[in-house]
């Protein structure tokens, strides 16, 4: 396994923490939420779901590119259609990031108790 630092911080982290601790099924109520990769929000691709799993996890397009091993390019291509499809439009107030990975841990959190 490759570890990446990514501006002082440990790119991977969330990843080694699964691997390194055992699994343990959550309680039926708990908040947990999809794991990365799983697709919680409907009309995203794998990838975008990974993205927008990434970014919800609170990283940078920086952290985001280097744990996905993709450019930062790529990364913002991702998040643009990412919020298109979830029809968040830049307006003054408010921050599309936070609502994109809100829709993501409700979506992820909902899917789970199903």
């Amino acid at each position: 396994m490759t570890l990446v630092v990514v501006g002082g911080t440990w790119a991977w982290t969330g990843r080694l923490a699964c691997v390194l601790t055992p699994e343990e099924q959550p309680a039926q109520d708990e908040d947990v939420p999809a794991p990365l990769g799983a697709t919680p929000v409907p009309g995203l691709t794998p990838r975008e779901a990974e993205v927008l799993a990434v970014l919800a996890e609170g990283a940078s397009n920086a952290g985001i590119a280097a744990q996905l091993v993709v450019s930062e390019r790529t990364v913002d291509t991702h998040l643009r259609a990412i919020f298109v499809m979830l029809d968040l439009k830049p307006e003054a107030g408010t921050n599309r990031r936070v609502q994109a990975a809100r829709i993501w841990l409700d979506n992820s959190t909902a899917n789970r108790r199903r």
